[in-house]
């Protein structure tokens, strides 16, 4: 049997590998700045299992809907598709963004970075589209599409 995407980046100490030619990483890591403005647009998502996204700062907080925050969770069951947020280092200047997608399994507990989670990260200078794969079954990068978009 071949090592699941999760084995592979234990076995890489959470580098990026290599799937079917693709670069495919754990997280998505940028540098952003302080009060950096970023939206986030859904563009697809499989209805099961429930897709979300984590969104921190290294160091610092996110302000969504009025309230700064450590780590976020955007479940894409309850959330709009479109959404903007605010980056707050704790510094004041700079700090890095991290993303991952997670998903809820059949018991209703949250998951990430299991069995063939990963994701497929496309960037420009501006933005950056996200393509995920849940852990459950083949590495599948099409079960959640997003695009962030950095003002």
């Amino acid at each position: 049997m071949n090592p699941t995407l999760a084995e592979r980046f234990i076995a890489e100490n959470g580098a990026a590998v290599v799937v079917d030619g693709v670069t495919v990483v754990n997280m998505y890591r940028r540098p952003v700045k302080h009060e950096q403005k970023i939206a986030l647009h859904v563009l697809s998502a499989v209805q099961q299992p429930i897709q979300g996204l984590r969104i921190k700062l290294s160091e610092g907080t996110i302000r969504i809907n009025n309230q700064d925050l450590k780590e976020v969770v955007v479940w894409l069951d309850t959330a709009p598709p479109d959404l903007e947020f605010l980056c707050n280092p704790k510094n004041g200047s700079s700090s890095e963004l991290r993303v991952w997608n997670c998903w809820r399994d059949s018991n209703g507990v949250m998951q990430a970075w299991l069995g063939n989670a990963g994701i497929v990260a496309e960037e420009t200078a501006k933005s950056v589209t996200l393509r995920c794969s849940t852990g459950t079954g083949v590495f599948d990068p099409s079960q959640l599409r997003v695009e962030l978009q950095f003002m």
